[in-house]
């Protein structure tokens, strides 16, 4: 396999000042987004176990936040209690968010729709999936969802659930349970999974600066819940790695680099055959951990169309509780030759 050209995200065509746009306030962004444009951001409030969202368009260079026919300005919304929210997107807005709950070492999600027409979403309650630390989670168009967990606070195992969301009446069934992931410990990680049924999983090493990354593939028939793993590799060095899939199979991968906290960039595309499992990333020169701006806690998501949207916290104090982000589109589509 082989990829004819190089590719690489394109944030802002140098155009960094005018094309970063502030949001508002809070930490530890995760950011979703679809086919049609539509964009969900979570963060959790600094000093508070509040967390809220917002809802967006993709116009034009921006993303045009909340409701465009309100003469009130776009507001964040409050939806749960807890820390460290992540949430996912697919194409019928269907939207799941994951977080630790606001007591003991607990996951719990939220199922959710997108109300385009008042620009919210309209949530399910909140679940207990299982005990863990610091989950993420991914759905596809399929309505398939991988969620991703440190197992306790006394180890760094990370552990995935399968489970299966019901169109009818908006709940998933989980049809694994928790199910380690052999050799993976991790400090910060991230999933996201597709339509062809790949599973990217990117991650930082405890106590390190090592990012590894793995992929994985839904066993056939997918309704058996049980993950394919690749082999573990090395990506690079760095900090609190976030990663995207769409189903043309390109992979955009970002973090924090050592030099000044900032942010870079790595985009590829995912392979699963007989010589080869894992990402062919981009090598030329200039596209491999390519800087874009500034930051740290970056969130990154892609669409089927090479658009990217990102979020991050500046590289200014924390102090000033104040969140950025990114639009980019991939550029040279490669072409995959077998």
């Amino acid at each position: 396999m082989c990829v004819d050209s190089a590719i690489s995200v394109e944030f802002g065509k140098r155009l960094e000042r005018d094309k970063r746009k502030r949001t508002d306030g809070g930490c530890y962004p995760s950011i979703a987004l679809n086919y049609h444009g539509t964009v969900v951001e979570v963060k959790h409030q600094t000093a508070t176990n509040l967390m809220f969202y917002r809802v967006g368009r993709i116009k034009n260079d921006i993303i045009a936040w909340g409701d465009p026919s309100s003469a009130k300005p776009p507001r964040k919304r409050y939806f749960c209690s807890g820390a460290y929210p992540r949430v996912t997107l697919n194409d019928s807005n269907t939207v799941v968010e994951i977080h630790k709950g606001e007591f003991l070492d607990r996951c719990c999600y939220r199922v959710g729709r997108v109300d385009l027409t008042r620009m919210k979403i309209v949530w399910g309650p909140s679940t207990h999936l299982n005990v863990g630390l610091r989950p993420d989670v991914a759905i596809n168009n399929n309505n398939t969802v991988v969620a991703i967990f440190r197992e306790n606070v006394f180890t760094k195992h990370l552990s995935y659930r399968v489970g299966q969301l019901s169109k009818a009446t908006k709940e998933i069934t989980w049809i694994t349970r928790k199910t380690r992931i052999t050799g993976v410990l991790a400090e910060v990680f991230s999933v996201d999974i597709n339509d062809n049924g790949f599973v990217v999983l990117s991650y930082q090493v405890p106590v390190t600066t090592h990012i590894h990354y793995l992929v994985g593939r839904l066993s056939m028939p997918s309704t058996s819940g049980v993950i394919e793993w690749s082999k573990i590799f090395h990506m690079c060095i760095g900090f609190t790695p976030s990663v995207s899939i769409n189903n043309r199979d390109q992979v955009v991968q970002i973090h924090q680099s050592l030099a000044r906290r900032h942010l870079v960039s790595n985009v590829g595309v995912a392979w699963w055959g007989d010589d080869f499992k894992g990402i062919e990333w981009s090598s030329l020169k200039g596209t491999s951990n390519r800087h874009y701006g500034k930051g740290i806690y970056p969130s990154v998501a892609i669409d089927d169309s090479g658009r990217v949207v990102e979020a991050h916290e500046p590289r200014a104090s924390v102090a000033k509780n104040r969140l950025h982000y990114y639009l980019g589109k991939i550029e040279r589509v490669p072409e995959v030759k077998h």
